[in-house]
């Protein structure tokens, strides 16, 4: 992971080059770049822990940290391409100067009625929304009951949520249909199409979904960079550090590229084990467990461009974990209106 610009960046890519041995050099080797990403680059490749550690010490504060990956990956590089910068019908009346988070004009929305929805829709049960729910008592002068999930109609209106997670089953129009204009897929990784294992359309439509979703106004962008083969492996989950980069690079890129100005959110429901990203026998340091992490050095970045981070239960407990900078916010679960989910954190920083 670096922070330096296009020439400084091919320098130290020449050298890592270099290291890394001649049959995997065109196998391993990928540079990961968005042009409004800025100087944030990434770069994967197959070499040995002294000879990386080595390179880091000798441009300290252009290579900001260094991942392990679990396995070689066997993938040419991603073509270049750049983004789209076409304007989206949420654009219009807002303020399209370049000026940043701290000018931003955001338009006022008008619609304010209310919703209700059955707690029963066509025979599943809604036990979340209704408990979500949160009617006024009063109208007027008058007590009103209102049965099931109650809603503004403007619910998520002029905003974007990222679900990073295993994709979204587009097809299902019953829940999406326009509501997914746009998405990404981690290269670099064995990923299947769509979302084999449904955890991200589940969180896709519990966010937006027309008929589950909870603000059924919002703009969905999936970003895919998991899928469900590499789950509950003997060391937890094999998250690719590399592909949590890309996702992030890509949209940190995508916000700033479109100018939107809009509400942003990235939904991040996984936990990590952080071992499969550090060389334990030499650099099992709480620092280096820090510096290893794409989202102690994405975090700060998306701050910056107002982009609003929701992360997930993590069942691993480990102290360390602790040190990634609380810019975040973490939320529980649960599996029934009235049970916790088995892998829900607890205490203050969640409740």
């Amino acid at each position: 992971m670096f922070d330096s610009p296009q020439d400084m960046f091919n320098d130290i890519v020449s050298k890592l080059d270099s290291a890394i041995p001649e049959h995997a050099r065109r196998r391993a080797t990928s540079r990961w770049e968005l042009p409004g990403a800025g100087n944030l680059r990434g770069y994967s490749g197959w070499m040995s822990a002294p000879a990386a550690w080595k390179l880091r010490r000798k441009n300290t504060g252009s290579i900001l940290g260094i991942s392990f990956e679990p396995r070689l990956v066997l993938v040419p590089p991603p073509p270049p391409t750049s983004l789209a910068s076409s304007k989206t019908a949420g654009e219009a009346g807002h303020n399209s100067s370049n000026s940043g988070p701290s000018r931003l004009a955001r338009r006022q929305t008008t619609k304010q009625a209310l919703a209700s929805q059955p707690n029963d829709e066509g025979g599943h049960s809604m036990w979340h929304l209704q408990y979500l729910s949160t009617p006024p008592k009063f109208v007027g002068t008058r007590y009103c009951a209102f049965p099931g999930y109650v809603h503004e109609v403007s619910g998520g209106y002029d905003s974007d949520v990222y679900v990073m997670d295993t994709g979204v089953m587009t097809g299902n129009r019953n829940e999406f249909s326009d509501r997914i204009t746009r998405s990404f897929e981690a290269k670099g990784t064995i990923l299947g199409q769509g979302d084999v294992h449904g955890h991200g359309t589940m969180m896709a439509g519990a966010i937006g979904g027309y008929r589950v979703g909870v603000s059924k106004d919002t703009t969905l962008v999936p970003v895919k960079f998991i899928d469900g083969s590499r789950f509950q492996t003997p060391t937890g989950f094999e998250i690719p550090a590399h592909a949590i980069f890309q996702a992030l690079q890509w949209i940190l890129a995508d916000v700033i590229d479109r100018r939107a100005y809009r509400s942003t959110v990235i939904n991040y429901s996984w936990g990590v084990n952080y071992r499969t990203w550090i060389n334990p026998r030499d650099y099992d340091t709480a620092e280096e467990w820090q510096l290893s992490d794409p989202w102690f050095h994405m975090l700060p970045r998306l701050a910056k461009n107002a982009i609003n981070v929701k992360s997930g239960p993590s069942r691993y407990k480990h102290r360390r974990i602790l040190s990634r900078p609380v810019r975040s916010k973490e939320s529980g679960g649960r599996a029934h209106v009235d049970r916790r989910w088995r892998f829900d954190q607890r205490g203050p920083r969640v409740e």
